[in-house]
């Protein structure tokens, strides 16, 4: 594949640039009311103010499931209003008290096995971006960016905002903040992207207010409602100091007698030059209250893709997307992890660094720019990447990503790329939608190697029943963003997949869904080097919340030369064509007790493989959670047989919505090594929080 064919298939994809304009049904909206003073509100779960009596009060939410278009089964009431500092939103959760469940309280939570309430806000109307937030009746706060109009979902982004819940008499209730200065917007623009819903665990039930259909996410930025006639927000001076101080007390029981003590700090400066663009600067970077990576076993010839958690490089992290949202991450030209990591995953220090992320008119800008300290014999780096796009339209968009600097190595390197999306979520009507992604890359470098091209394109179209997607990479073998991520170099790969969902309404089975995703993979030279062939013959989701799929793969690799899958154990070189089977059992989070269940065998390589992984959870009380996981692979090949375990268990205790213990421990029996990460999270104010 080289651009000339991708500039041959733009004229098809130009017809969704044409669709864009076509008459749409009108969209949902509100109009917040504005509060003559300033601070009436108290956040404190109460909705005891004046104020809420003259709020906005949305029109009543549609089922989407279990049966779509009807009436919700308990009624929800939610109220909207503003001042010059913040958004307010009151929610009042009618419900049977005995039904409600409020088990989970921690910030940042997986909040699946509770009721909840969602919404997102797309503060430039420009149905790219958003910031989406819930909330739990048991207080439990959680939010993320929103990119590529919905396809990209960053729950590690924390943003500062107050939410207090409380169970009522009549079920539960919630009240919100959010203030101004954590939102990036156009300033005298009045009207914002808006979508809300509430999610009822006893029977799962989704609760929507603007497009409360199954054929649209509710991600979906382009199918959302308004809130209109807003004005007279404020951001304040727009700078904010953020200092820190970390301690530390280590000791390493094998060579030292006495622990030894350090101590660190260091900054971060921001300030907003318009309500919709900032500029940051960074000195001495806190990466402390991280998490560690969960561990997974790999059994392939690539690399695995881990996604980056650091919040420094969260904030905007929507901006620096490139290309299409491919779940199997191909080519991904900017990979932050590569920042401040070495090959063994282990801390380089930033020692400084600039950020100006944000909008100005129809334009998206993220730039990025870092000193990391010197390590193992590479002096200090400095590394850079710029990312520009200019809205098409309604919802389309084109733009470019340059990257320069070489994190690990002497010398130079660089990449340099172009990206259009195209975009309709009502090309065939209202409940039909299409995205065309397409995507070229250079990469060069100092040395013999490096100086090279990649190429893409991603398309899907969805309906209610059918969700059809096409995708095709190309990466030449001396490709090479030192500042990304590649899984493999050298190669052709394409994939179709079609997949069809049966929604039953009363019935005992509320989804039955069947899939198949044939691939292949080809070399420079056109030799076929692997192909996959996966059917699912069937995945259910009953009405209680349980879910079983089973699946089959017939899978073809080609091994050009021996690799190491385990410790002394080598696969050896030759064609191997493979059918496995996969059958997972999900157990409904309703229960106290839950978890997923999944089993793998058939062929592997030169004999065979049996994996069986359990992740049970179990939700005693709203101040308790434990949960684990264990994974098995039993694999017997012609040159050898071995088994790798993996096992983790955390347990969480939640003393309030702002105090939380969190423990995690992990071992596996290929590194034979156990790691244990204990966190104590006080936010004593949003934004101002004490971990140890």
């Amino acid at each position: 594949m080289r651009l000339l064919s991708i500039q041959r298939a733009l004229p098809f994809a130009a017809l969704a640039v044409f669709l864009t304009g076509h008459a749409v049904a009108q969209k949902k909206s509100v109009r917040p009311v504005k509060l003559e003073r300033e601070n009436s509100i108290v956040v404190d779960g109460e909705l005891n103010e004046a104020a809420w009596q003259q709020a906005a009060v949305l029109s009543p939410l549609t089922q989407v499931l279990p049966v779509e278009a009807a009436k919700p089964t308990v009624k929800t009431k939610i109220r909207l209003c503003y001042d010059r500092d913040h958004l307010y939103l009151a929610f009042e959760c009618f419900d049977d008290p005995k039904a409600v469940r409020a088990r989970i309280q921690y910030r940042d939570a997986n909040l699946n096995p509770d009721d909840r309430v969602e919404w997102w806000i797309d503060t430039f109307n420009d149905h790219r971006f958003g910031f989406w937030f819930q909330i739990g009746p048991g207080g439990s706060k959680g939010d993320a960016l929103i990119s590529g109009g919905g396809s990209i979902f960053n729950k590690d982004w924390d943003g500062i905002w107050h939410g207090k819940a409380k169970l009522t008499a009549r079920g539960w209730q919630a009240e919100i903040a959010l203030p101004f200065k954590t939102l990036s917007f156009k300033k005298g623009a009045s009207t914002w992207g808006f979508n809300i819903r509430r999610l009822r665990k006893a029977n799962d039930e989704d609760d929507r207010w603007a497009a409360p259909t199954v054929a649209h996410r509710f991600f979906r930025l382009a199918v959302g409602g308004t809130l209109v006639g807003m004005s007279g927000m404020q951001q304040g001076l727009g700078v904010e100091f953020v200092p820190y101080y970390k301690a530390r007390l280590s000791r390493d029981r094998r060579v030292n007698k006495h622990s030894a003590r350090t101590g660190d700090f260091g900054a971060d400066l921001s300030y907003r030059i318009t309500p919709a663009l900032r500029f940051q600067l960074t000195y001495n970077t806190d990466f402390a209250e991280t998490e560690v990576d969960e561990r997974r076993v790999n059994l392939t010839r690539f690399p695995l893709f881990f996604p980056e958690k650091r919040d420094f490089f969260l904030e905007d992290a929507g901006l620096f997307e490139f290309g299409s949202p491919d779940r199997r991450r191909q080519v991904v030209p900017f990979f932050s992890r590569r920042i401040g990591r070495d090959d063994r995953g282990e801390t380089i220090p930033i020692l400084t660094g600039a950020r100006l992320t944000g909008r100005a008119g129809a334009w998206n800008i993220g730039s990025l720019g870092i000193v990391t300290d010197r390590n193992q014999g590479v002096p200090e780096k400095g590394m850079g990447v710029l990312r520009i796009s200019r809205n098409l339209g309604e919802e389309s968009s084109i733009g470019m990503i340059a990257t320069a600097g070489r994190p690990l190595l002497a010398g130079q390197a660089s990449t340099f790329g172009l990206d259009l999306k195209l975009s309709d979520s009502t090309a065939f009507g209202d409940k039909e939608g299409f995205n065309l992604w397409t995507y070229a890359l250079g990469s060069s470098s100092d040395g013999s190697s490096g100086d090279g091209r990649a190429y893409g394109m991603h398309g899907e179209i969805n309906t209610r029943n059918w969700v059809h997607r096409f995708a095709a990479h190309a990466v030449e073998k001396d490709f090479n963003p030192e500042l990304g991520f590649v899984r493999r170099m050298g190669t052709r790969s394409f994939e179709v997949m079609t997949r069809y969902s049966w929604h039953g309404e009363g019935h005992a089975i509320r989804r039955l869904s069947f899939r198949t995703a044939p691939s292949f993979t080809t070399l420079e030279n056109g030799e076929i080097d692997s192909w996959e062939i996966p059917l699912r013959w069937f995945g259910i989701e009953f009405e209680s919340g349980d879910e079983i799929e089973f699946e089959t793969r017939r899978v073809f690799e080609h091994i050009p030369k021996a690799f190491n899958i385990f410790s002394g154990i080598d696969v050896s070189s030759g064609d191997y064509t493979m059918t496995r089977h996969f059958l997972d059992l999900e157990f409904s989070d309703r229960r106290v007790l839950a978890g997923d269940i999944g089993f793998e065998f058939g062929d592997f390589f030169s004999g065979s493989i049996t994996k069986f992984s359990i992740e049970p959870s179990f939700f005693p009380s709203s101040f308790l959670t434990v949960s684990g996981s264990y994974e098995e692979n039993r694999v017997r090949l012609n040159e050898g047989n071995f088994i790798v375990r993996v096992s983790a268990a955390r347990i969480d205790l939640q003393f309030s919505p702002d105090l939380s213990w969190r423990n995690l421990v992990q071992y596996d029996t290929e590194s034979k090594n156990l790691g244990f990460q204990s966190r104590w999270r006080w936010i004593i104010e949003p934004g101002k929080e004490l971990l140890l």
